[in-house]
């Protein structure tokens, strides 16, 4: 009685793969960062959340499914489409298979992707034996089209590769930088102060290191927490003369706030901050606390763990204008 249910089930089992159309896939690991993302026609790669490649479609896929580095979409009578998720962030479309009916599905048999129509496999059947049609003799090529190979003998080797290509490549700019979604920076600032508008001084020298940890909103806008630490002052002379002097320095944020502008195309920050310091006058020996706000623009490139850059300042207090120039060292996390 056993062996009678196994013939049963043998008979019952689907035809062999062999019997249907199915398509290797060459898998490899997705590159880290990069995710594929789709709109109603088309298919956009990012890396790290901002754009970096779009892939205009003809339809409206049926079904698209991501498999590994590989996509794969069923796009009706376009038929079977497969793209490769490149690791230098691009769209590669691998092969383009149509068939005599619509692709309206697909699945996967481990590295071998099936096309469906109807939800059914499409079957294997040899291909008819190539029909050569009659030479038909040359139109004239002022009022009748011309044959396909009169056309492509008048193209340019460089038309010919681009109809190659289609659809063309729509390229982004790529982002300046990675911009992970939560970031932990420190900052090493070798800081020289300018002479203000308000008071005249010589250019002094601060040393400052920054603790800051953001949250990326989107892409362009931060928020997030700054704790300073500086060691150094500034020393003001009085517009009169004399020896009165002011003496500013202990500068920090009081409120542990700041938000950042980072731009798309260039590797520019534009930050703005709270900020408190002390002035200790010569007349007096009193020391102030001074509340001011603080606006700074930042040239910086990363390079893995490390940041480089350069950072021009502004500190608008009441009675007191502090411009200074940064260099910036630093590691991001």
């Amino acid at each position: 009685m056993g062996y009678l249910w196994f013939w049963c089930a043998l008979l019952a089992v689907e035809a062999v793969p062999e019997n249907r159309v199915s398509f290797r896939l060459e898998l490899r690991a997705l590159p880290a960062g990069l995710r594929l993302a789709r709109e109603p026609q088309a298919l956009v790669l990012q890396r790290d959340g901002v754009p970096v490649h779009r892939l205009p479609l003809p339809a409206i896929p049926k079904k698209a499914q991501r498999k590994d580095d590989h996509a794969v979409l069923a796009l009706g009578a376009h038929g079977l489409w497969i793209l490769r998720l490149s690791p230098e962030g691009r769209l590669v479309v691998v092969a383009r298979h149509r068939f005599p009916k619509p692709v309206d599905g697909f699945f996967f048999e481990a590295n071998r992707v099936v096309p469906t129509t109807g939800g059914k496999p499409f079957p294997l059947h040899p291909l008819p034996p190539k029909i050569r049609p009659p030479a038909q003799p040359t139109p004239s090529r002022e009022t009748d089209i011309w044959p396909v190979e009169d056309r492509l003998r008048e193209l340019t080797g460089q038309d010919f590769h681009r109809m190659l290509d289609w659809p063309e490549r729509a390229t982004l700019a790529p982002p300046v930088s990675t911009r992970p979604k939560v970031f932990l920076e420190t900052n090493f600032l070798q800081t020289l102060g300018l002479p203000s508008t308000t008071v005249q001084h010589n250019p002094g020298h601060l040393i400052e290191l920054f603790l800051r940890v953001g949250y990326h909103l989107t892409p362009r806008h931060v928020l997030g927490l700054s704790f300073a630490f500086g060691y150094g002052d500034y020393e003001y002379h009085d517009l009169g003369g004399g020896e009165h002097t002011y003496r500013m320095g202990e500068y920090a944020n009081p409120l542990y706030f700041f938000y950042r502008y980072s731009m798309d195309t260039h590797p520019v920050e534009v930050q703005l901050e709270p900020v408190v310091a002390e002035v200790e006058d010569s007349r007096t020996d009193e020391n102030n606390i001074i509340l001011g706000i603080r606006v700074g623009a930042a040239w910086v490139r990363r390079n893995g763990p490390m940041r480089f850059g350069v950072e021009v300042r502004l500190d608008l207090f009441l009675k007191f204008v502090q411009p200074s120039v940064s260099l910036i060292y630093g590691i991001n996390f």
